[in-house]
């Protein structure tokens, strides 16, 4: 019986050490302009729902006192410039990446500077 829980031991550590070796994270420099964007439709809601639906994104941390988003992705499905992109569609500046003009539009105005 030891040995088979030994053996099982093992083969779940294999299995895991591959999926655990493809899981990273990426902090990306944002631009986010109001004081609320946690809770904001334009911010909070958009970062949480729609970023984690792009492929290969697992988890999106947003620290609006830096202007951070952490973002943890499985890097054989995505990569951080791929991230960075569909960060900018959303209408916000990701690291060197501008936002881009429609998803700027997008957004409402109190997340837009002034």
């Amino acid at each position: 019986m030891k040995t088979f829980l030994k053996i099982a031991a093992v083969m779940l550590l294999l299995i895991s050490v591959p999926t655990l070796a493809q899981s990273k994270s990426v902090t990306i420099k944002t631009n986010i302009n109001c004081d609320h964007c946690k809770q904001c439709p334009s911010c909070g809601g958009k970062f949480q729902k729609t970023l984690i639906k792009e492929s290969g994104i697992q988890m999106v941390i947003l620290d609006e006192q830096k202007m951070t988003l952490k973002v943890t992705y499985n890097s054989k499905k995505t990569d951080p410039q791929a991230i960075k992109v569909a960060i900018s569609k959303l209408g916000y500046d990701a690291d060197e990446i501008k936002a881009d003009p429609k998803g700027f539009e997008q957004l409402d105005s109190c997340c837009k500077p002034g």
